[in-house]
């Protein structure tokens, strides 16, 4: 943050003196600061009043400390609430002692709700230089209030921040699971939200039930996940069966793009080819990763995936219309083996787990679970991981179609064991 004082008019008056705050390039806010002074006696190059009267000496003292006072509050706000214009003239008002308006917090976690998606375009988020949720992060918030609705309305209550301890979080989980038969991992999630407006209330100073901050939110046991990937024999039936339309051969590259890179859709979606270079007849192309936020040099060692990307680079299309197409792309190749997984559902409109065709149950997140998962075992796991952005191994792990890694690991130290007391022998 800077700050700059100035004038803004030539009267030959006293006028008011002006504070600029510059937060970022897009938060720029300038304000009264409660001060006069003549033009005549005001320093255009150093930003102050000049030094000639005893007058100007105590009007720039109350300008320094006025400075000091703000750059003091913003350190201790910026994490917690939104820098904006009206939080700039509370501090004014704060500094001059003046008995401001008290805004009345309300204690319903619905209100408060509606007030961070509000915000959510000034939000701080940690580990985020620049203000605001992500796009589909505000769109969650959107689902979550209208499932808090739907609570209220179907159990006639309004829920007050006073009032989520124990019992009431059992009680929605219940309803979660079993009312609305969500899956583990979608009502897990909801529970996270409730703790993230409780700890957001905080900052406001609402009274909230302390309980919330024992909320632990759940997922799925992993044993239970229904993961989908592609086989080396459903690639290449990929890459030999000829599309009937334009639009699906580009979903066909992508597929095959994807596999290949181990990217995340929107990540994929993204390349540009200004950021590749071809190293003997492999093309390397530098990828920024959104979630990770950090660029990531990309191998693309197939040769007719490099022939793609040189002769015919796929058009971009959006995330929705990619999926849609994945699932005609593979139908053609007949990718339809019956297997165990979890679908939409647009009647109960929530995923159901039942068995289906291969092909309906292929999505863009089958790319990347692909590409970890053909090279899990073959490639070292620290390459893997560069690639695909994951930090921690076991996150590999969890994201990976291998459900027999126990058994291969024994095999592999009986084999590395015999091999050192042969050695040991001779």
């Amino acid at each position: 943050m800077t700050t700059k004082f100035r004038l803004r008019s030539k009267s030959d008056k006293k006028v008011p003196i002006k504070l600029r705050v510059s937060i970022s390039r897009n938060q720029v806010y300038e304000i009264n600061t409660g001060f006069l002074i003549n033009p005549e006696n005001w320093d255009k190059v150093k930003g102050y009043p000049k030094q000639k009267m005893d007058d100007n000496k105590v009007l720039l003292t109350k300008l320094k400390k006025l400075d000091s006072f703000i750059s003091e509050q913003y350190l201790n706000d910026s994490p917690k609430i939104p820098i904006d214009l009206d939080w700039l003239q509370n501090c004014i008002d704060n500094f001059h002692g003046r008995v401001k308006k008290v805004e009345i917090q309300s204690d319903y976690f619905i209100e408060h709700l509606n007030k961070y998606i509000e915000n959510s375009d000034t939000k701080k988020v940690k580990g985020k230089e620049d203000l605001g949720l992500a796009l589909n992060t505000k769109k969650t918030y959107g689902t979550f209030k209208n499932l808090i609705t739907s609570f209220e309305l179907e159990n006639n209550i309004k829920i007050k921040f006073t009032e989520i301890n124990k019992n009431f979080i059992d009680r929605f989980t219940k309803w979660l699971l079993e009312t609305k038969a969500y899956s583990s991992n979608y009502a897990g999630k909801q529970l996270d939200h409730i703790k993230a407006i409780c700890k957001d209330a905080t900052y406001y100073d609402i009274p909230v039930n302390s309980y919330f901050k024992k909320i632990e939110p759940f997922c799925e046991n992993k044993k239970d996940r229904l993961i989908v990937t592609f086989t080396n024999e459903e690639i290449e039936k990929i890459w030999n069966t000829e599309m009937p339309t334009e639009c699906l051969t580009n979903a066909k590259k992508w597929i095959l793009l994807g596999i290949e890179s181990g990217q995340r859709c929107g990540d994929l979606l993204d390349i540009d080819l200004g950021y590749s270079k071809k190293k003997d007849d492999v093309i390397i192309i530098e990828i920024y990763q959104n979630k990770p936020k950090k660029y990531v040099q990309v191998p693309f060692t197939d040769k007719r995936c490099v022939r793609i990307i040189e002769e015919d680079f796929p058009y971009k299309i959006s995330v929705q219309k990619l999926n849609e197409y994945i699932k005609i792309v593979c139908e053609i190749c007949k990718i339809n083996q019956l297997i165990e997984g979890k679908k939409y559902d647009k009647i109960l409109h929530r995923k159901v787990v039942g068995k289906f065709p291969k092909h309906e149950l292929i999505t863009s997140h089958s790319f990347r679970r692909t590409f970890a998962t053909n090279w899990y075992g073959i490639m070292p796991t620290a390459l893997i991981m560069e690639i695909t952005g994951h930090t921690r191994e076991s996150q590999l792990h969890d994201y990976i179609n291998k459900r027999d890694d126990s058994k291969k690991n024994t095999n592999r130290f009986i084999e590395i064991a015999k091999q050192n007391k042969n050695s040991q022998r001779a």
